[in-house]
């Protein structure tokens, strides 16, 4: 069997983890983000601007691409060694949020690296043939960024989807493949009709399952569900670069990235795996707590890795 990694974060949740999650079940997230989906797919969702203190911290380069933002951030200590192509979640329908930004912000201090956001077209405006399309279009000017530095796929639920099914498409199409895959909170099959996720269902205090499919449904577009465009988890995991998976057991989503690990591991693929007990959707995110500081870690040693 080729390299396989397998952890599993020990210890009790933290007190600061038990209170967010339990902050979070009281907000009714999962509520406002079941109407956050439905109105999402019948409206535009804008970006969240680049906080004062991130573009204070580091250099942000804003450019217009596709009639959309696509943004530059890096260090300003001088040139990077690594890329990251970063792909937001937001369930295919919602943009890029405060979160994502402070996350974005903790990987690169800790590997200092270039990160590239594109604002890709959502659901509602756009189905995955069109976002495709807008990728196969970025892809020179993002190799134009990176200047043939080592480079990392990297996205959050529905962008760790997206990205794992666009390193399938490069190899496809004989493009340059990603040194590393990262995958945090990966949503990969649109349909969630797993049954273990009856039972997540329960314990995650923020994802909405039935708007979630719906808005799979908008993104397929005229596609199959099962499309390895729409839900990697159905395509070729053959040839790809290492593929890492993080994962938290309170995520509707676990039973994504359980699959995708069974799956490789029955194939004898390279894969790690990082799961978190009693942790939420794309927990990393929240980059104050104790476990998401130790898995930024790991991320960050991943990146370092892109390329050796």
């Amino acid at each position: 069997m080729s390299h396989v990694v397998e952890y599993v974060h020990t210890g009790r949740r933290s007190p600061l983890a038990w209170a967010c999650s339990a902050l979070i079940k009281a907000s009714g997230a999962r509520k406002n983000n079941d109407a956050k989906a439905r109105a999402s797919i019948d409206s535009v969702s804008e970006p969240a601007d680049v906080p004062a203190a991130i573009r204070h911290r580091f250099s942000v380069t804003t450019t217009q691409f596709e009639g959309r933002p696509l943004w530059t951030i890096g260090p300003r200590t001088g040139p990077s060694s690594q890329t990251i192509l970063y792909l937001h979640g937001g369930a295919y329908v919602m943009n890029i949020v405060s979160l994502h930004w402070k996350l974005i912000a903790a990987i690169i201090e800790r590997t200092n690296a270039t990160v590239v956001v594109p604002d890709y077209p959502l659901a509602g405006q756009a189905t995955c043939t069109d976002v495709f399309t807008y990728l196969e279009k970025l892809t020179p000017v993002f190799d134009d960024i990176r200047q043939g530095r080592p480079w990392t796929i990297m996205g959050d639920s529905a962008g760790g989807g997206l990205s794992y099914a666009w390193a399938q498409h490069l190899r496809d199409v004989g493009g340059a493949q990603p040194d590393e895959i990262v995958l945090l909170s990966p949503w990969l099959d649109v349909r969630m009709v797993d049954p273990r996720q009856d039972g997540l269902e329960k314990l995650d205090p923020m994802l909405p399952r039935r708007n979630s499919q719906k808005a799979g449904e908008a993104y397929a577009g005229g596609l199959s569900l099962t499309d390895p465009r729409v839900s990697p988890l159905f395509g070729d995991l053959e040839n790809l670069p290492e593929v890492s998976i993080f994962t938290g057991t309170y995520d509707l989503v676990n039973a994504d990235a359980r699959s995708l690990r069974d799956a490789l591991k029955a194939k004898g693929l390279a894969y790690r795996f990082f799961e978190y007990p009693k942790l939420f959707h794309v927990f990393m995110a929240v980059t104050f707590l104790p476990e998401a500081k130790t898995a930024i870690g790991q991320i960050a040693g991943i990146v370092a890795e892109a390329g050796r």
